[in-house]
């Protein structure tokens, strides 16, 4: 008698938590930390939110590039390549000591 479990279930959950937690900080976090990292380091909500700005919008082109790779690679690597980068930048925020290195750190 097949299980009936869904196998893909783990690979589901998984997915649900990095959409989760990079939707947190990257879209819904915005109000949290830029207006913090505006008071703290006493720079423009403009020029910080231009830098989410191209975030969002180099993030939606790269997505067509990440779909390339993943059909040409192990998805796993690519997942931990992204994980790796996306933990590096969140930990790199809060190093940031001009309002350009937010483009780079993003």
């Amino acid at each position: 008698m097949p299980s009936a479990r869904f196998p893909g279930g783990r690979v589901v959950a998984g997915g649900f938590l990095i959409l989760t937690t990079s939707a947190g900080f990257g879209f819904y976090g915005l109000a949290v930390y830029l207006n913090a990292l505006s008071r703290e380091r006493g720079w423009e909500v403009s020029s910080l939110s231009l830098a989410t700005t191209v975030y969002f919008l180099v993030a939606g082109l790269a997505g067509l590039y990440v779909a390339r790779l993943i059909a040409r690679h192990d998805i796993r690597r690519v997942i931990l390549a992204g994980g790796v980068m996306g933990g590096a930048s969140l930990a790199l925020l809060g190093r940031v000591s001009e309002p350009w290195h937010l483009f780079v750190v993003y």
